[in-house]
């Protein structure tokens, strides 16, 4: 890690996530629980006077009052009042010399906005977010991700079942500086990437609605003029899709688009209306109960078309490596820092625009102490 002093009246602060745990995701509800610890690190200035501000500086983290006068931070997406988190602040022996280190654990509960239009073959990203203010007295600090983050063996104990693959990623958000004379602010998120694992889904809800409409081929060998008994069998198959319809909808949070798992079952659901129909045609039209082997072929052939579909995403799903949006913008810029040579890693800064990274402002302020 390149060691760092205040320069032109900032201080660079190297930032490092331990993850204890993840657990409770919920996705109908948009949640999900976790225990971490910040810690905020930079090298003792030579200088007594930059030395005191410094460490004045974050002192003044150890408060959580929120008051113009006083630094604190926050969790910003914390959903429930029975997190907590509290702040020290000590020094560091190291092979490089002495560091101011400031450790913040935090645990509860966190919202996150899930993106599940591949569910149950997502990727999604669990983001704690952390509101970061101080007082601006001459003193700025410049975030900088160190290379010691990690997640603790044991973290993912309780949801390793369900999700896999984890990468955790550190970004910081642009927040425009209205108050540039008063306040400074950063908003440091910690983000852990996983693959959800289908295996639950796909044996109790993709695996028994695609037998449903797979067994309303028992129809066809009812002659057409007995189109009740025919019908009887159908609908009481269609009623039992519709119930599969309800039980997916209670499995993900109301949103506004469909996921592939919803697709798939109101697929199953429009098969079983055109065998329907086609029992109705059959026993009205001679020329279609002629023709129809050849009709459910062509109606099976192409569901079980689909079907397959499916299972390529399932055996997808099982080999591949997380490819969330966060991860994938991520890979990309590890891939452009390598490139690069760079002997740190620059904290990537979000804008508005979700596809813009802005690499400009921490460069100027990193140097080899003398």
């Amino acid at each position: 890690m390149a060691k760092s002093v205040v320069t032109d009246n900032c201080v660079v602060v190297y930032v490092c996530v331990t993850l204890d745990s993840i657990d409770a995701i919920d996705q109908t509800n948009q949640r999900f629980g976790a225990a971490l610890w910040v810690t905020l690190t930079t090298p003792i200035p030579h200088q007594e006077e930059k030395k005191e501000k410094v460490k004045e500086l974050l002192t003044s983290f150890m408060s959580q009052e929120s008051s113009n006068s006083q630094a604190w931070i926050t969790a910003r997406n914390r959903v429930d009042s029975d997190a907590v988190g509290f702040a020290t602040i000590y020094f560091d022996e190291t092979e490089d010399g002495r560091n101011f280190r400031l450790s913040w654990s935090l645990i509860g509960k966190f919202g996150e906005a899930f993106e599940l239009q591949d569910f149950p073959f997502d990727s999604q990203d669990f983001t704690v977010s952390m509101n970061i203010r101080y007082p601006n007295k001459g003193l700025k600090m410049v975030l900088v991700t160190s290379d010691n983050s990690r997640i603790m063996p044991k973290a993912l104990s309780l949801v390793q079942h369900a999700w896999r693959n984890p990468k955790m990623h550190l970004w910081e958000e642009v927040v425009p500086n209205r108050n540039a004379t008063a306040v400074s602010r950063h908003v440091l998120n910690a983000t852990l990437s996983m693959n959800r694992v289908p295996n639950y889904y796909f044996s109790n809800v993709i695996l028994p609605i695609c037998i449903i409409p797979t067994l309303s081929a028992s129809s066809f060998f009812i002659p057409p003029y007995d189109v009740s008994s025919r019908l009887s069998t159908t609908l009481t198959l269609v009623l039992t899709a519709v119930a599969y319809k309800y039980v997916v909808a209670q499995m993900v949070p109301p949103i506004g688009y469909d996921t592939i798992l919803d697709r798939y079952v109101m697929l199953c659901f429009i098969f079983l209306s055109f065998v329907v129909a086609e029992n109705c045609l059959a026993f009205q039209f001679q020329h279609i109960s002629e023709r129809e082997v050849m009709i459910g072929c062509a109606l099976f052939g192409s569901f079980w078309m689909f079907n397959l579909r499916i299972g390529l995403l399932f055996l997808k799903a099982a080999g591949r490596g997380t490819h969330s949006r966060l991860s994938r913008k991520f890979d990309q810029r590890n891939r452009d820092d390598l490139e690069d040579g760079t002997d740190y890693h620059q904290i990537a800064k979000l804008s508005d625009d979700e596809d813009a990274f802005s690499g400009e402002g921490t460069s100027q302020y990193a140097e080899s102490s003398e």
